[in-house]
């Protein structure tokens, strides 16, 4: 689609910060220190002194409109395609998904690749993958040490890493999975630093330095992604397979046209990088949460053990409000707009504070307490219980991810019963785009009799 000159100014010229709301006047290195590692921290106190909406300085010059009231964010979430574009998304995240991810894309692009894709994501297919997630879960629990305190989230990682891979290609547990399995496990480890999100640290000086490793890790990955996408594509059985891959290699857009290979090729690693990470992380949450809360622990694995889905699903909208895994979706405006009470100019970058609307008490009273109840008595408002984003860019997956979420936690907590070893809830670290435990979550696990 062609960019018009609104959007054309508003992707190009800086914006005059004298337009936007006021916020923090410390320079930028700090507001980028501060933001960086504790975001929830340096945000809440912010909006304590500032109001609901303030805006926060980062580096390259770019100037962010924080939002988290619910009006605010109800306002962005119902704009219009041609009202606002994501472009500032492709400095963080186009290393790692490629430019033509539909997290990326804006526009009629974005509409047509979204309704591609919506249909390897209805709820009979991906039902399909329960019996996968119950049976790498089983996997896994069989290597946990019994009795003794262990990080969680590894096997949490493990876990969804192996659900993703065999959901997406179709694999059997062989040596093309263990290979590409090694392979991902590589580049998502050297891809969780926060620094190399920023532009002014990926200077590539050799295979030693973050920017470096990661250039070189991504080339085998993306070596890897190719090879399968190319066999795939001759398979005599395409037809009918219901991995994803098969699935999207068979797809026809409303004008007839299938996915080319560089299209298919990103939206698979979105599918894989977008899909794993937050998954693995939205777990440890939940189960640091249940480990430090006893009551709400026991009354889980009863109503697991009855066949009542009810609660398991208001403990898992619980855990993703208190701690969402990533914290913020931004939009930039393509033309002036008034929203949270400011008039705000085209090109103004717009960011939804997940975690702080979240934390709001005119919305969820109490809100640092994990009470599941909550979700019980009032059911689900979409537009204040956000953790997939929402408007016409919510997560495609999300329903992929809280089945895996329900399947894994009735798993573990059929079989195990498990404990916390620390005696506080974990701190949020930043991982890239995400907030992850810091410690990984420790617990002590013991067979259920």
């Amino acid at each position: 689609m062609a960019t018009t000159s609104v959007e054309a100014k508003a992707k190009g010229s800086p914006v005059n910060r004298a337009l936007l709301p006021p916020g923090p006047r410390l320079p930028v290195a700090m507001q980028t220190i501060r933001w960086g590692p504790r975001p929830i921290s340096f945000l809440s106190r912010s909006r304590r002194r500032y109001g609901d909406t303030f805006t926060v300085r980062l580096p390259e010059g770019e100037s962010i409109v924080v939002l988290s009231d619910l009006s605010s964010v109800k306002e962005v979430f119902s704009l219009h395609a041609d009202e606002f574009s994501i472009d500032s998304g492709e400095v963080f995240l186009e290393p790692f998904l490629g430019r033509r991810s539909l997290l990326l894309l804006d526009g009629e692009r974005h509409r047509k690749e979204r309704r591609l894709l919506a249909r390897s994501f209805r709820g009979d297919g991906i039902g399909a993958h329960t019996a996968l997630i119950e049976e790498a879960t089983l996997r896994d629990l069989a290597t946990w040490p019994k009795g003794k305190p262990f990080a969680l989230r590894p096997h949490m990682q493990a876990i969804t890493l192996e659900v993703i891979l065999r959901a997406v290609f179709g694999f059997d547990l062989d040596e093309r999975f263990e290979r590409i399995r090694a392979s991902f496990d590589r580049f998502l480890e050297v891809g969780s630093s926060y620094l190399i999100l920023l532009p002014p640290f990926r200077k590539d000086v050799g295979s030693k330095s973050p920017w470096g490793r990661f250039l070189r890790l991504r080339a085998d990955v993306h070596r890897t992604v190719h090879d399968e996408i190319a066999l795939r594509r001759t398979a005599h059985d395409l037809g009918s397979r219901t991995d994803l891959l098969s699935l999207l290699i068979s797809a026809r857009d409303e004008d007839g046209e299938p996915l080319d290979d560089d299209s298919l090729f990103d939206e698979l690693m979105t599918m894989l990088l977008a899909g794993q990470d937050t998954t693995a992380t939205a777990l440890s949450w939940t189960f640091d949460l249940l480990t430090h809360h006893p009551a709400v622990m026991d009354r889980l694995v009863a109503s697991v053990d009855s066949g009542d889905d009810a609660y398991l699903d208001a403990v898992i909208k619980e855990a993703l409000r208190l701690r969402p895994v990533i914290p913020d979706v931004a939009r930039k405006l393509t033309r002036p707009m008034r929203i949270g009470g400011f008039d705000l100019p085209a090109g103004a970058t717009l960011m939804t504070s997940i975690a702080l609307l979240h934390r709001s008490p005119d919305v969820f009273p109490d809100p640092l307490e994990f009470r599941p109840d909550r979700f019980l008595q009032d059911g689900t408002d979409y537009n204040t219980w956000i953790p997939f984003g929402g408007g016409i860019r919510r997560c495609l997956g999300a329903a992929f991810a809280t089945l895996e979420i329900r399947a894994v936690l009735k798993t573990v907590l059929t079989h195990v019963r498990i404990r916390a070893s620390r005696r506080r809830l974990e701190r949020p670290r930043r991982r890239a785009v995400t907030l992850i435990p810091k410690n990984g979550v420790r617990v002590v696990a013991e067979p259920r009799a």
